[in-house]
């Protein structure tokens, strides 16, 4: 072999390797061509190609790679690396099949890998038996704990959840995003809570807890306590905001850039739906109502709930990357990325989609996906999708906002802790969905949460072409708890001054 031979290869790698830590492709790149003529039968000259084919955003090449680098030298970081690539393709039954072939014993850090790459798989049950695994072999730590408990709440098992994250507080008390996920787990109960620990845990705080406060506050809520609910819960608000300083001034103009990228004409749809599952888009505020709509609608035994599938915004932003980078230009601001994002082909953009589907959404007509920042981006995926359909519930704002104060803590949703900037990015927000509405009047329901369950059932069975399933019991699927007119004065006032 060409590296028994006085060729160094295993230096050469460490020197690709060097390049790529340092974000020079195009020395990685040099090295590599060099590497694999010199010594083609190097399995991790193959294994640092295929690395570097999936930095420049081709999966495909650096899938064959990664198989090459087995074939030549079995390796186990070399086969998850396949998995990895199978995953980001949509691949699900080989991915599936690569890592369950791995096992759970390998190195830690591999091991974690894998467990990470079977919950993109979607094959929470095997993620679950690796992350037990670790902990069993390696011993807990937080983040393994925390990965676990998050696995075992998105499976169904709250139980087993709350006792991951019991475990997780202990080792780290101090981590109190970990107090807040627990409370939020399940409804407390008088015989079931964690109050007396909460107010212990604050009152050592020296520093401001929102999170804790959080925490309480949910579940003083649960306990009918609203009164210290309320409290707790603008305390917690008070605090974040005061550590953000949110304004909504950027996010609203975003939202009427986004507007104005798209228009306002109607677009018909004029082909007929393909054969296979049609994706149907739940999208809208974190304030609840997509999540129950989701848990209504999958009663229905032709559709099937992916839940966040999170495959188009990642598919987006790798089209716009390799746009930038043949450009040779990165995409500044927020009109630069919204304007090449309208150029680029959205049938591309569809087919990378669908190819994503899991193996679980074949034989069924629709697949839920309620993915956050789809409706950012509802005009180009309905135009890459003409076979979608979308779904918006809108409740009334004041219902809308008191929910979204009140949910769980979330970095990604910064406009919820100061009211009065809440209520201005409600408005804003409800002006772009109505704007969604205009442009796509035979692919999105505005499904008013303020009609009677019947109305609205009867509009959203003909929006699918669905016989019907009983209405929810649930209905109006947003129920913020308290005085919410009287907690959130600043706003509703702000709500009303708009209109």
């Amino acid at each position: 072999m060409a590296w028994e031979q006085g060729y160094n290869a295993a230096g050469v790698a460490h020197l690709v390797r060097t390049a790529l830590e340092k974000q020079d492709l195009t020395t990685a790149i040099g090295l590599c061509r060099e590497l694999n003529q010199q010594a083609p039968e190097y399995g991790p000259g193959w294994h640092l190609a295929a690395e570097v084919a999936l930095r420049l955003g081709n999966v495909a090449s650096a899938l064959a790679m990664a198989k090459r680098a087995v074939a030549c030298q079995p390796d186990s970081a070399a086969e998850l690396f396949i998995v990895q690539c199978h995953s980001m393709l949509g691949q699900y039954r080989e991915g599936r099949a690569a890592a369950r072939v791995l096992g759970h014993g390998l190195a830690p850090e591999l091991a974690l890998k894998r467990a990470r790459l079977l919950r993109s798989l979607k094959c929470p049950e095997d993620a679950i038996g690796q992350y037990q695994f670790l902990i069993e072999t390696q011993g807990a730590t937080v983040a393994l704990l925390s990965e676990l408990a998050e696995t075992l709440r998105q499976s169904g098992h709250p139980d087993a959840a709350e006792q991951a994250l019991d475990r997780a507080i202990e080792l780290e008390p101090q981590q109190d995003a970990l107090w807040a996920a627990r409370a939020y787990l399940r409804t407390q109960t008088e015989s079931r809570h964690h109050i007396d620990t909460l107010q212990f845990a604050i009152a050592r705080r020296n520093a401001p807890c929102p999170d804790l406060h959080f925490a309480l506050a949910k579940e003083w809520a649960d306990l009918r306590c609203d009164d210290a609910a309320w409290q707790h819960l603008h305390t917690g608000a008070g605090q974040r905001q005061q550590a953000c300083r949110y304004q909504a001034d950027r996010d609203l103009a975003l939202l009427r850039a986004i507007a104005e990228q798209w228009g306002a004409t109607p677009e018909r749809v004029t082909a007929g739906p393909k054969p296979g599952p049609r994706p149907l888009l739940l999208v809208g505020l974190e304030d609840g109502a997509t999540e129950a709509l989701a848990r209504y609608l999958r009663q229905h035994d032709q559709i099937v709930d992916l839940g966040q599938h999170q495959s188009f915004l990642p598919e987006l932003e790798r089209q716009l990357t390799q746009r930038a980078r043949v450009g040779e230009r990165p995409l500044f601001g927020i009109r630069a990325r919204l304007k090449t994002a309208a150029q680029l082909d959205p049938e591309l953009l569809g087919r990378a989609y669908l190819a994503s589907l899991p193996p679980e959404a074949a034989g069924a007509k629709w697949v839920i996906d309620r993915s956050p920042g789809h409706d950012h981006q509802l005009g180009l995926l309905l135009r890459a999708l003409p076979q979608a359909r979308a779904i918006a519930p809108l409740a009334p704002l004041p219902l809308s906002g008191a929910a979204l104060y009140q949910s769980e803590p979330d970095p990604a949703v910064p406009y919820r802790y100061d009211p009065v900037q809440l209520a201005r990015y409600l408005r804003g927000h409800r002006q772009l969905m109505t704007h969604w509405q205009q442009c796509h009047p035979e692919q999105l329901l505005s499904l008013d949460l303020t009609q009677s369950p019947d109305a609205a059932m009867a509009a959203l069975w003909h929006h699918l072409a669905l016989s019907p399933v009983a209405p929810p019991s649930d209905w109006p699927l947003v129920r913020p708890w308290g005085d919410t007119q009287t907690q959130l004065a600043g706003m509703i006032t702000t709500l009303a001054d708009s209109d």
